[in-house]
C-alpha cells in the first residue's frame, strides 16, 4: 500500500457529483490488487448508498473499507507511529470508561450539578446516559 497511499480531497455540495469523481479514482485498480480502498463516510447510510452507487458505475465493488472520521484519523496515525491507539479510547468502549471515573468525579465542587442530576439514579440510567452523551462528546471534537 506504501505506493499507492495517498489522500484525495474532493469537495461538492452535490452527493452525485463526488460519487462521478471517486468512481474515477477507483475505476483505476491499485498496484496490490488484495489492497483495500479506504473511503471516508460519515455515517453507515452514506457507506450503503455510496457502496451501491459505485457498484452500479463500475459493474462489480468489493473490497472497500468505509471509515468513519475517526477510524480514518486512528487508522493513519497507527501507520505513521506504528502503532494502534488504545482500544479504551474507541467509540464503544468510550462511555463505560467515563462512567468508570464518573464517581470520583462527582465527589469534586466542579462536578456539584451532574451530582445533583445523576443523585436520584436508582437504576443507573442517568449515569449511563450522562457517560454516553459526554463520549458522544468527545468523539465529536475528533
Amino acid at each position: 500500500m506504501a505506493g499507492d497511499a495517498s489522500i484525495r480531497v474532493y469537495r461538492s455540495n452535490r452527493a452525485e457529483v463526488l460519487t462521478e469523481a471517486l468512481a474515477e479514482v477507483v475505476g483505476d485498480p491499485l498496484a496490490d490488487p488484495l489492497a483495500a480502498e479506504w473511503i471516508v463516510v460519515q455515517g453507515r447510510g452514506m457507506a450503503t448508498w455510496l457502496a451501491g452507487q459505485l457498484a452500479e458505475k463500475l459493474g462489480v465493488w468489493a473490497n472497500a473499507q468505509m471509515l468513519y472520521p475517526r477510524n480514518f484519523v486512528q487508522r493513519v496515525i497507527a501507520l505513521g507511529l506504528g502503532s494502534q491507539p488504545s482500544a479504551a479510547y474507541g467509540e464503544e468502549s468510550l462511555p463505560w470508561v467515563i462512567l468508570s471515573c464518573l464517581d470520583d468525579l462527582l465527589e469534586t465542587a466542579a462536578f456539584a450539578p451532574l451530582a445533583r442530576y445523576v443523585k436520584s439514579d436508582s437504576d443507573g440510567m442517568r449515569r449511563w446516559q450522562l457517560a454516553s452523551a459526554v463520549a458522544r462528546c468527545f468523539d465529536e471534537y475528533l
